[in-house]
């Protein structure tokens, strides 16, 4: 999987990218780290946890993200407020407290909050 993202994401045509039940880690999106071109990532039902969140928060470009499914967490998806053109975040079975659903909606005020 590894090595096949890295090779999909030197394609600058390429724009929207789903890796929905892959057996994607944290480890795997490395590549996508500097891609400025990608406005929609899904990783829905991949294994990545809150280590990805370091990368996710470079890729600027983002307008959509879904994150369903996977093992991260409210202090991860805080992270994310450094992505500046988000505009759609997909959480759902993300475990949250109504509290950090709050603090969620208050660090990304313009970003639509799916669950």
């Amino acid at each position: 999987t590894g090595a096949v993202i890295c090779d999909i994401v030197q394609l600058p045509q390429l724009k929207a990218l789903s890796m929905e039940g892959t057996d994607t880690t944290d480890a795997h999106l490395r590549c996508l780290c500097s891609t400025e071109h990608l406005s929609g990532l899904n990783l829905t039902a991949t294994k990545i946890t809150d280590a990805s969140f370091n990368c996710l928060a470079k890729m600027k470009g983002l307008r959509y993200l879904k994150l369903s499914k996977t093992g991260v967490t409210a202090d991860g998806l805080l992270k994310l407020s450094a992505l500046p053109n988000l505009e759609l975040l997909t959480i759902s079975e993300i475990p949250l407290t109504e509290s950090q659903q709050r603090k969620l909606e208050e660090a990304l005020p313009p970003v639509k909050i799916v669950r």
